[in-house]
C-alpha cells in the first residue's frame, strides 16, 4: 500500500524502497517483482536496462505467464533493440489476455511496431564481403626528390574523395625502399573490408613532412 501511494505521488525511489522490503519479506512473487521492476525503471528515467531487466526475469521465472512481467520483458527487449525477442514476449502475452479486448489491441500494436523495426533493421544490414587489396606505386617529383636524403621517412595516406578529410589509411615507408604497398600492409586506421569499400576512390602518392623539411627516422 505504501509503495502504491509513493507511485501516485511520483516518488519512485521511495516506492522502490518500500517494494524492495516487500520482496525481501516474501517468497519469489511475480507481481511484487514486476511492480518493483516498474518503479525502479521509473526512478531511472523510464530505462529498463540493468536492475529492472533482472527483476523482470526473476518475475518470469516465478510465473512464465504473468501478464505484467511479459509486457515489461517485451519493453526491456525493445529498448535493447532486440525486436524479435520483444515480439516473442508480446506474442506470449497476447495468448493470455482476453481476445478482442483493448489490452489485446494494444499488444497487437506493439507487435506490429516490433515487426516494423525488425524489418527496418534487416533492410539496413549491408552484406559483408571482403574487399580486394588495393596496391599502388609512389614516386617523388624531381623537385621533392632533390630535397630528401637517405633515411628520410615518407608517409603515404589515403582518404575518401568525399566527406571527412580524416585519413582512412596511412603507410610509413623509408625513402627509396622500393617496396610496393598495399592496403593490407598499411597501418592504422586501415580497414580493408569497410573503409576501403566505402571510399569511391583513393588518393595515393601525397607525401607530407612537418615544417616542410624531411623527417628523419630515429634509430631504435
Amino acid at each position: 500500500m505504501l509503495g502504491r501511494s509513493y507511485v501516485v505521488l511520483g516518488r519512485y525511489r521511495d516506492a522502490a524502497m518500500a517494494r524492495r522490503r516487500a520482496v525481501d519479506l516474501r517468497a519469489p512473487d511475480a507481481t511484487l517483482l514486476a511492480d518493483l521492476a516498474d518503479v525502479v525503471a521509473m526512478s531511472q528515467g523510464k530505462r529498463t536496462a540493468g536492475e529492472p531487466a533482472a527483476l523482470v526475469q526473476r518475475a518470469l521465472d516465478a510465473d512464465p505467464r504473468h501478464v505484467k512481467s511479459l509486457a515489461l520483458a517485451g519493453s526491456v527487449a525493445f529498448e535493447a533493440r532486440d525486436y524479435p525477442a520483444a515480439r516473442g514476449y508480446w506474442e506470449r502475452l497476447l495468448a493470455v489476455v482476453p481476445a478482442q479486448s483493448d489490452v489485446a489491441r494494444s499488444i497487437q500494436g506493439s507487435i506490429a511496431q516490433a515487426l516494423k523495426m525488425e524489418a527496418a533493421l534487416g533492410a539496413g544490414a549491408a552484406p559483408t564481403t571482403a574487399a580486394a587489396p588495393l596496391t599502388g606505386e609512389v614516386s617523388l617529383s624531381p623537385e621533392l626528390a632533390a630535397r630528401v636524403a637517405a633515411g628520410d621517412t615518407l608517409f603515404v595516406f589515403a582518404r575518401a574523395a568525399e566527406g571527412s578529410r580524416m585519413p582512412l589509411a596511412i603507410l610509413r615507408q623509408p625513402v627509396g625502399a622500393g617496396r610496393s604497398a598495399s592496403c593490407s600492409a598499411m597501418r592504422w586506421p586501415c580497414r580493408p573490408t569497410s573503409a576501403c569499400r566505402r571510399s569511391r576512390r583513393w588518393w595515393w602518392g601525397r607525401a607530407f613532412r612537418a615544417a616542410a623539411t624531411p623527417r628523419r627516422s630515429r634509430a631504435t
